[in-house]
């Protein structure tokens, strides 16, 4: 299924698409409480040089961020009590294990395997509700990625 197009844009698609058309810009993510198991967050939009915030479901508000490239905040208490630290190599590590490659299967170029391997572990991030993981691995991969650029 991955990079399968949907005949139909998804629900993030469409809020993607709503802000290409109306030309508003989402300026970040603010992941600014966390109570009773759930974190809150907030838009921080941007239309015709209006700022404007509207609560969100964390889940969605961190899909949509990864479709616009906008970068994702939080408190410094949020990451003191919630975040989880992790090892790049004990994520890929894990994820080629998962995956049950053979030796000869490892593409030459290793830092592909690496971006692809943290692509699919940001995906299960978000699946599984991890935005703080979800955020260190979009990170990781977009200075990889601009790295690579330029």
């Amino acid at each position: 299924m991955e990079n399968m197009t949907p005949p139909r844009p998804l629900t993030h698609d469409l809020v993607y698409n709503i802000f290409k058309s109306l030309n508003i810009e989402l300026l970040e993510v603010f992941i600014y409480k966390f109570e009773d198991g759930a974190f809150f967050a907030e838009l921080l939009l941007r239309q015709n040089n209006r700022e404007f915030r509207i609560d969100s479901r964390t889940s969605d508000a961190v899909a949509i961020a990864l479709r616009t490239h906008s970068p994702i905040f939080t408190t410094e208490a949020i990451m003191q009590n919630m975040a989880i630290v992790f090892d790049e190599k004990e994520v890929l590590s894990t994820d080629l294990e998962n995956r049950d490659i053979e030796a000869e299967e490892v593409p030459e170029n290793m830092e592909e395997v690496k971006i692809d391997a943290l692509k699919k572990r940001l995906e299960e991030a978000i699946k599984d509700e991890n935005y703080e993981l979800a955020t260190k691995l979009r990170d990781e991969i977009n200075r990889r990625q601009s790295a690579e650029n330029g």
